[in-house]
C-alpha cells in the first residue's frame, strides 16, 4: 500500500511529483507524473515509465509530447520512477562481485506492479496499455520485468543493459523464460560505443530475441553514442519505431475519411493500446484535408470526431468552418453555437474567440 504524502507539490518544469511511502520498499519514494499536452482532460492515455526518473523524466517527457505534437505518436502519461536511493539494490536481479549489493529486482518489481501501477490507474485517466523503459541498470530490470509469467508491460525498452552481471546471467534468464519475452507486444534492446564486456552480451542476446520474439522486436547499436549520452536517442527511436504507422499517408488523409478511421482503428488493436483514436490525430487530418482543398472529406471526419468526442467545442468549431466553406451558413451557425457553449462549459480558454466569430456568421446570414 502507498501513502500519498504530498499531491502536486511543484519541482520540475511541467508535470506533477508527488512523495509517495512504500509498504514493500519501507521508504519514500518520487513518482514524477507529465500528460501530453494534446490530451484532452478525461482522455484514456497509454503509460510510459521511466526508470530512473531522477535523471530522465523530463526529457522522456519533453520527447513524448514533441512527438505527440506531432501526430508521430498519440499522447501519452509519463511516469518516472526515482532510483536515487538503492539503485544498485532495486534494479539488479544479481548479487555478484560486480553488483554487491545487487538481487532487490524481485522486491522492486512487486513495488511497480503492486503498488505504483495501481495508484497511477486510480489517479490518473489510463487505457491499460502500458510500456517500460530503463537504461543501464534500468535496461537490466526491463529485461527482468519482461520475464515475469504477470508483466504487465506490453512494450519493453531496454537501453544499453549491464548485460555482463553474475557472468551474463541475464542471458540464460531470457531464454529461460523465452516464451514471456517473446508476448510482449513490442520489444526494443540497444548498445552504444562500449566495451567488449557489454557489447558481446548485447550482440547474442538480440540474436535470440531476434530469432524468438512473436510480434515487434527492434535492436540497434549506436555507434555515436556513450553509455552516459544513449537514453535519449534511443528513447526516440523506440516510439519511433513502436508507432511507426501511426501517421496515415498522405493520399488517404486528403481523399478517404473512413480509410483514415480504419487506419487508426486497426492499429490500436493490433498495438492493443485501448485508445480511442485521439482528438488531435483527427483534428490534423480533417484540417489537412481542408487545406488541400478536400473540404467534404474534412467535413466527415470532424463528424466522426464529434461522434467520438461529444463534448469537445473544439470538434463543433472545425466542423462550422468546414460548412462555412461549403457554403452550408445555418448548419455551420448551429455548430459554431455549439462549439462556445460546450467550450465555455469546458473551460476552453478560447470559446470568446469562438463567440466572436459566432457572431460574424450571425451579421453575414442577416444581411
Amino acid at each position: 500500500m502507498l501513502f500519498w504524502l504530498f499531491l502536486f507539490q511543484p519541482a520540475v518544469s511541467y508535470g506533477e511529483v508527488h512523495v509517495l511511502k512504500s509498504e514493500i520498499l519501507q521508504t519514500e519514494r518520487t513518482v514524477w507524473v507529465a500528460r501530453s499536452q494534446e490530451a484532452l482532460p478525461d482522455q484514456k492515455l497509454p503509460v510510459l515509465y521511466i526508470l530512473d526518473g531522477q535523471t530522465h523524466f523530463e526529457m522522456a517527457a519533453s520527447l513524448v509530447r514533441y512527438l505527440s505534437a506531432f501526430n508521430t505518436i498519440p499522447p501519452f502519461l509519463v511516469v518516472g520512477l526515482d532510483n536515487s536511493q538503492e539503485r544498485e539494490r532495486d534494479l539488479t536481479p544479481y548479487q555478484s562481485n560486480m553488483s554487491p549489493n545487487g538481487g532487490g529486482a524481485a522486491r522492486y518489481y512487486q513495488y511497480v506492479t503492486q503498488e505504483i501501477l495501481p495508484w497511477v490507474n486510480r489517479h490518473y485517466s489510463t487505457s491499460g496499455f502500458q510500456a517500460l523503459a530503463g537504461k543501464s541498470y534500468g535496461g537490466m530490470f526491463a529485461l527482468f520485468a519482461a520475464q515475469q509469467q504477470d508483466c504487465p508491460f506490453q512494450a519493453v525498452i531496454s537501453v544499453s543493459p549491464s548485460l555482463f552481471l553474475a557472468d551474463n546471467q541475464m542471458l540464460k534468464d531470457v531464454s529461460d523464460h523465452v516464451d514471456q519475452v517473446a508476448q510482449r507486444r513490442f520489444l526494443f534492446l540497444s548498445h552504444a560505443t562500449e566495451d567488449d564486456i557489454m557489447r558481446i552480451p548485447f550482440l547474442q542476446l538480440s540474436g535470440f530475441l531476434a530469432a524468438h520474439a512473436q510480434h515487434r522486436f527492434h535492436h540497434h547499436i549506436y555507434e555515436a553514442e556513450t553509455h552516459e549520452s544513449t537514453f535519449q536517442p534511443a528513447l526516440f527511436d523506440a516510439l519511433k519505431s513502436l508507432f511507426d504507422q501511426w501517421q496515415v499517408p498522405r493520399y488517404v488523409t486528403q481523399t478517404d475519411p473512413q480509410a483514415v478511421v480504419q487506419h487508426y482503428d486497426r492499429l490500436i488493436s493490433e498495438l492493443d493500446l485501448r485508445i480511442q483514436i485521439p482528438f488531435e490525430a483527427l483534428k490534423r487530418t480533417g484540417r489537412l484535408m481542408q487545406s488541400s482543398g478536400f473540404v467534404e472529406a474534412a467535413r466527415d471526419v470532424f463528424l466522426e470526431t464529434i461522434r467520438r468526442y461529444p463534448d469537445s467545442g473544439y470538434a463543433e468549431y472545425f466542423l462550422a468552418k468546414a460548412l462555412l466553406k461549403l457554403g452550408q451558413s445555418e448548419s455551420a451557425l448551429a455548430h459554431m453555437q455549439l462549439a462556445v457553449t460546450k467550450s465555455k462549459a469546458a473551460g476552453d480558454s478560447d470559446w470568446q474567440a469562438m463567440q466572436e466569430e459566432l457572431t460574424e456568421i450571425q451579421n453575414s446570414i442577416s444581411k
